[in-house]
Protein backbone atom coordinates (compact mmCIF):
# COMPACT_ATOMS: atom_id res chain seq x y z
CA UNK A 1 0.00 0.00 0.00
CA UNK A 2 2.78 2.41 0.94
CA UNK A 3 4.58 1.64 -2.34
CA UNK A 4 1.40 2.45 -4.29
CA UNK A 5 0.99 5.76 -2.47
CA UNK A 6 4.62 6.68 -3.10
CA UNK A 7 4.27 5.77 -6.77
CA UNK A 8 1.15 7.91 -7.06
CA UNK A 9 2.89 10.87 -5.41
CA UNK A 10 5.86 10.56 -7.76
CA UNK A 11 3.58 10.50 -10.80
CA UNK A 12 1.61 13.47 -9.46
CA UNK A 13 4.79 15.45 -8.88
CA UNK A 14 5.92 14.74 -12.44
CA UNK A 15 2.59 15.82 -13.92
CA UNK A 16 2.62 19.06 -11.93
CA UNK A 17 6.17 19.76 -13.07
CA UNK A 18 5.26 19.64 -16.77
CA UNK A 19 1.89 21.42 -16.63
CA UNK A 20 3.33 24.95 -17.10
CA UNK A 21 4.73 24.00 -20.50
CA UNK A 22 1.20 23.39 -21.75
CA UNK A 23 -0.79 25.84 -19.68
CA UNK A 24 0.64 28.79 -21.61
CA UNK A 25 0.62 27.36 -25.12
CA UNK A 26 -1.07 30.49 -26.50
CA UNK A 27 2.14 32.52 -26.16
CA UNK A 28 3.41 33.74 -29.53
CA UNK A 29 7.06 34.69 -30.07
CA UNK A 30 7.87 36.94 -33.03
CA UNK A 31 11.47 37.60 -34.06
CA UNK A 32 12.09 40.36 -36.61
CA UNK A 33 8.51 40.04 -37.86
CA UNK A 34 8.58 36.24 -38.18
CA UNK A 35 6.64 33.97 -35.84
CA UNK A 36 8.84 31.30 -34.24
CA UNK A 37 7.76 27.69 -33.91
CA UNK A 38 8.87 25.41 -31.08
CA UNK A 39 8.76 21.64 -30.64
CA UNK A 40 7.52 22.31 -27.11
CA UNK A 41 5.44 25.30 -26.07
CA UNK A 42 6.95 28.25 -24.22
CA UNK A 43 5.65 28.69 -20.69
CA UNK A 44 5.60 31.33 -17.98
CA UNK A 45 7.10 30.84 -14.55
CA UNK A 46 7.17 33.60 -11.95
CA UNK A 47 6.33 36.15 -14.59
CA UNK A 48 9.14 35.11 -16.96
CA UNK A 49 8.77 33.27 -20.26
CA UNK A 50 10.96 30.22 -20.85
CA UNK A 51 11.51 28.79 -24.33
CA UNK A 52 13.41 25.80 -25.77
CA UNK A 53 17.05 26.86 -25.75
CA UNK A 54 18.24 25.55 -29.11
CA UNK A 55 15.35 27.11 -31.04
CA UNK A 56 15.81 30.60 -29.60
CA UNK A 57 19.61 30.65 -29.83
CA UNK A 58 19.62 29.43 -33.43
CA UNK A 59 16.88 31.91 -34.36
CA UNK A 60 19.11 34.67 -32.99
CA UNK A 61 21.95 33.41 -35.18
CA UNK A 62 24.01 31.99 -32.31
CA UNK A 63 25.77 28.63 -32.05
CA UNK A 64 24.76 26.23 -29.27
CA UNK A 65 26.67 23.54 -27.35
CA UNK A 66 25.75 21.41 -24.34
CA UNK A 67 27.99 20.12 -21.55
CA UNK A 68 26.19 17.16 -20.02
CA UNK A 69 28.53 16.90 -17.02
CA UNK A 70 28.01 20.47 -15.82
CA UNK A 71 24.55 20.83 -17.39
CA UNK A 72 25.68 24.06 -19.01
CA UNK A 73 24.51 25.57 -22.29
CA UNK A 74 27.08 27.68 -24.14
CA UNK A 75 25.95 29.92 -26.97
CA UNK A 76 28.12 32.21 -29.06
CA UNK A 77 27.47 34.91 -31.62
CA UNK A 78 30.27 37.11 -32.94
CA UNK A 79 31.99 38.56 -29.83
CA UNK A 80 29.36 37.50 -27.30
CA UNK A 81 29.44 34.22 -25.35
CA UNK A 82 26.54 33.27 -23.08
CA UNK A 83 26.66 30.40 -20.58
CA UNK A 84 23.54 29.19 -18.78
CA UNK A 85 23.55 26.34 -16.26
CA UNK A 86 20.46 24.33 -15.41
CA UNK A 87 18.79 25.31 -12.11
CA UNK A 88 21.26 28.13 -11.41
CA UNK A 89 19.85 31.62 -10.90
CA UNK A 90 22.60 33.31 -12.86
CA UNK A 91 24.23 33.21 -16.27
CA UNK A 92 27.54 34.38 -17.70
CA UNK A 93 27.87 36.90 -20.50
CA UNK A 94 31.49 37.16 -21.68
CA UNK A 95 32.57 35.92 -18.25
CA UNK A 96 30.46 38.42 -16.30
CA UNK A 97 27.78 36.93 -14.07
CA UNK A 98 24.19 38.13 -14.50
CA UNK A 99 21.36 37.35 -12.07
CA UNK A 100 18.36 35.49 -13.51
CA UNK A 101 14.85 35.93 -12.15
CA UNK A 102 14.14 32.35 -13.22
CA UNK A 103 16.83 29.71 -13.87
CA UNK A 104 17.07 27.51 -16.94
CA UNK A 105 15.49 24.10 -16.48
CA UNK A 106 14.79 20.80 -18.17
CA UNK A 107 11.16 19.95 -18.96
CA UNK A 108 10.21 16.79 -20.85
CA UNK A 109 13.88 16.23 -21.76
CA UNK A 110 14.12 19.70 -23.31
CA UNK A 111 16.24 22.54 -21.97
CA UNK A 112 14.31 25.78 -21.46
CA UNK A 113 15.97 29.16 -20.97
CA UNK A 114 14.55 32.56 -19.91
CA UNK A 115 13.68 34.30 -23.17
CA UNK A 116 14.25 37.93 -22.25
CA UNK A 117 17.56 37.37 -20.47
CA UNK A 118 19.23 35.38 -23.23
CA UNK A 119 17.86 37.55 -26.04
CA UNK A 120 19.03 40.77 -24.40
CA UNK A 121 22.44 39.20 -23.76
CA UNK A 122 22.88 39.16 -27.55
CA UNK A 123 21.76 42.77 -27.88
CA UNK A 124 18.17 42.09 -28.90
CA UNK A 125 15.23 44.12 -27.64
CA UNK A 126 12.24 42.31 -26.16
CA UNK A 127 8.72 43.68 -25.73
CA UNK A 128 5.58 41.97 -24.45
CA UNK A 129 2.21 42.85 -26.00
CA UNK A 130 -0.08 41.82 -23.15
CA UNK A 131 -3.42 42.10 -24.93
CA UNK A 132 -2.39 39.61 -27.60
CA UNK A 133 0.08 37.54 -25.54
CA UNK A 134 2.80 38.20 -28.08
CA UNK A 135 6.50 38.52 -27.29
CA UNK A 136 8.22 40.72 -29.83
CA UNK A 137 11.98 40.39 -30.33
CA UNK A 138 14.11 42.60 -32.53
CA UNK A 139 17.63 41.34 -33.15
CA UNK A 140 18.65 44.87 -34.16
CA UNK A 141 17.79 46.28 -30.75
CA UNK A 142 14.59 48.16 -31.57
CA UNK A 143 11.02 46.89 -31.82
CA UNK A 144 9.20 50.08 -32.59
CA UNK A 145 8.83 51.68 -35.98
CA UNK A 146 11.06 54.67 -36.74
CA UNK A 147 9.69 58.14 -37.22
CA UNK A 148 8.62 58.56 -40.80
CA UNK A 149 6.63 60.90 -43.06
CA UNK A 150 3.38 59.07 -42.20
CA UNK A 151 3.72 59.46 -38.43
CA UNK A 152 0.79 61.33 -36.85
CA UNK A 153 -1.29 61.21 -40.04
CA UNK A 154 -4.65 59.54 -40.56
CA UNK A 155 -6.00 58.22 -43.83
CA UNK A 156 -9.29 57.06 -45.27
CA UNK A 157 -8.95 53.86 -47.30
CA UNK A 158 -11.68 53.71 -49.94
CA UNK A 159 -12.71 50.72 -52.01
CA UNK A 160 -12.39 52.30 -55.44
CA UNK A 161 -15.23 50.37 -57.12
CA UNK A 162 -17.94 51.06 -54.52
CA UNK A 163 -16.51 54.32 -53.12
CA UNK A 164 -17.17 52.96 -49.63
CA UNK A 165 -14.64 53.34 -46.82
CA UNK A 166 -12.85 50.65 -44.83
CA UNK A 167 -14.33 50.41 -41.36
CA UNK A 168 -14.67 48.00 -38.45
CA UNK A 169 -17.92 46.04 -38.59
CA UNK A 170 -20.51 47.25 -36.06
CA UNK A 171 -18.03 49.90 -34.83
CA UNK A 172 -16.51 47.16 -32.66
CA UNK A 173 -13.44 48.00 -30.60
CA UNK A 174 -12.29 44.52 -29.59
CA UNK A 175 -10.02 41.86 -31.07
CA UNK A 176 -11.36 39.71 -33.88
CA UNK A 177 -13.88 42.19 -35.28
CA UNK A 178 -14.12 41.92 -39.05
CA UNK A 179 -13.14 44.65 -41.47
CA UNK A 180 -15.80 45.74 -43.94
CA UNK A 181 -16.72 48.68 -46.16
CA UNK A 182 -19.46 51.21 -45.43
CA UNK A 183 -20.79 54.54 -46.59
CA UNK A 184 -18.22 57.20 -45.83
CA UNK A 185 -18.79 58.96 -42.49
CA UNK A 186 -16.83 61.60 -40.61
CA UNK A 187 -15.97 59.20 -37.79
CA UNK A 188 -12.73 57.89 -36.32
CA UNK A 189 -13.76 54.28 -36.94
CA UNK A 190 -13.06 54.94 -40.63
CA UNK A 191 -9.65 56.53 -40.12
CA UNK A 192 -6.38 54.62 -40.23
CA UNK A 193 -2.76 55.37 -39.45
CA UNK A 194 0.07 53.82 -41.45
CA UNK A 195 3.00 52.62 -39.34
CA UNK A 196 6.01 52.06 -41.58
CA UNK A 197 7.93 48.79 -41.33
CA UNK A 198 9.80 48.88 -44.61
CA UNK A 199 9.58 50.69 -47.93
CA UNK A 200 5.95 50.40 -49.09
CA UNK A 201 5.12 48.06 -46.16
CA UNK A 202 2.80 49.24 -43.38
CA UNK A 203 0.88 48.15 -40.32
CA UNK A 204 -2.57 49.72 -40.65
CA UNK A 205 -4.06 50.80 -37.30
CA UNK A 206 -7.60 52.02 -36.67
CA UNK A 207 -7.78 55.41 -34.98
CA UNK A 208 -10.73 54.56 -32.72
CA UNK A 209 -10.07 50.94 -31.74
CA UNK A 210 -6.24 51.26 -31.71
CA UNK A 211 -6.07 47.83 -33.32
CA UNK A 212 -4.30 46.71 -36.47
CA UNK A 213 -5.70 45.14 -39.61
CA UNK A 214 -4.85 41.46 -39.17
CA UNK A 215 -5.02 38.07 -40.86
CA UNK A 216 -6.01 35.82 -37.92
CA UNK A 217 -3.62 33.08 -36.84
CA UNK A 218 -1.07 33.84 -39.57
CA UNK A 219 -3.46 32.08 -41.97
CA UNK A 220 -1.85 31.40 -45.36
CA UNK A 221 -5.00 30.27 -47.17
CA UNK A 222 -7.13 32.24 -49.64
CA UNK A 223 -10.53 33.15 -48.22
CA UNK A 224 -9.30 34.00 -44.72
CA UNK A 225 -11.10 36.91 -43.07
CA UNK A 226 -9.49 40.28 -42.58
CA UNK A 227 -10.01 41.39 -38.97
CA UNK A 228 -8.55 43.75 -36.38
CA UNK A 229 -6.32 42.70 -33.50
CA UNK A 230 -3.95 44.20 -30.95
CA UNK A 231 -0.70 45.11 -32.65
CA UNK A 232 1.76 42.20 -32.60
CA UNK A 233 4.19 43.41 -35.29
CA UNK A 234 3.97 40.08 -37.06
CA UNK A 235 3.94 39.85 -40.84
CA UNK A 236 0.23 38.96 -40.72
CA UNK A 237 -0.29 42.63 -39.81
CA UNK A 238 2.01 44.07 -42.46
CA UNK A 239 0.70 45.03 -45.89
CA UNK A 240 2.49 46.17 -49.01
CA UNK A 241 0.80 49.14 -50.70
CA UNK A 242 1.42 48.50 -54.40
CA UNK A 243 0.84 51.74 -56.29
CA UNK A 244 -0.86 51.65 -59.68
CA UNK A 245 -0.39 54.09 -62.54
CA UNK A 246 -3.63 55.88 -61.62
CA UNK A 247 -2.50 56.44 -58.02
CA UNK A 248 -4.65 53.72 -56.47
CA UNK A 249 -3.30 50.67 -54.62
CA UNK A 250 -3.37 46.93 -54.22
CA UNK A 251 -2.88 45.79 -50.60
CA UNK A 252 -0.79 42.62 -50.33
CA UNK A 253 -0.35 40.80 -47.02
CA UNK A 254 3.33 40.26 -46.34
CA UNK A 255 3.09 36.88 -44.62
CA UNK A 256 0.82 35.14 -47.14
CA UNK A 257 1.48 37.07 -50.34
CA UNK A 258 -2.30 37.24 -50.85
CA UNK A 259 -4.30 40.38 -51.64
CA UNK A 260 -6.96 42.22 -49.65
CA UNK A 261 -10.22 41.70 -51.54
CA UNK A 262 -13.76 43.04 -51.07
CA UNK A 263 -16.41 40.42 -51.80
CA UNK A 264 -20.11 40.82 -52.54
CA UNK A 265 -21.01 40.60 -48.85
CA UNK A 266 -18.98 43.77 -48.24
CA UNK A 267 -16.38 42.09 -46.02
CA UNK A 268 -12.64 41.92 -46.63
CA UNK A 269 -10.78 38.68 -47.30
CA UNK A 270 -7.31 37.69 -48.47
CA UNK A 271 -7.36 36.12 -51.93
CA UNK A 272 -5.11 35.24 -54.84
CA UNK A 273 -4.29 38.13 -57.15
CA UNK A 274 -6.98 38.87 -59.74
CA UNK A 275 -6.14 42.46 -60.62
CA UNK A 276 -9.81 43.38 -60.88
CA UNK A 277 -11.54 46.25 -59.08
CA UNK A 278 -12.42 44.12 -56.05
CA UNK A 279 -8.76 44.51 -55.02
CA UNK A 280 -8.20 48.22 -55.75
CA UNK A 281 -8.22 50.92 -53.06
CA UNK A 282 -7.78 54.68 -52.87
CA UNK A 283 -5.82 56.15 -49.94
CA UNK A 284 -6.78 59.69 -48.91
CA UNK A 285 -5.01 61.83 -46.30
CA UNK A 286 -7.63 63.18 -43.87
CA UNK A 287 -5.83 64.42 -40.75
CA UNK A 288 -2.28 65.45 -39.99
CA UNK A 289 -2.49 65.12 -36.21
CA UNK A 290 -4.57 63.38 -33.55
CA UNK A 291 -7.35 65.67 -32.34
CA UNK A 292 -8.06 63.62 -29.20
Amino acid sequence: MIKKVLSFLLILAYVISVVPAYANSDITVVLDGKILSFEQNPFIENGRTLVPMRAIFEALGASVSWDGETKTVTSQKENTTVKVTIDQAEMEVNGEKKVLDVPAKIVNDRTFVPLRAVSEAFGAKVDYVAESKVILISSTGTTGYPKDPYSGKYFRIVHTKTQKSLTVANDALGDGARITIDTTKDEDIQLWSLETQDKDYFTVINKKSKRAIDIPGFNMEPGAWVTQYGTNYGDNQVFKFIKLDDGNYYLQCRHSGLYVTVKEDGYLYQEEFTGDDSQIFTVILIETEDKE
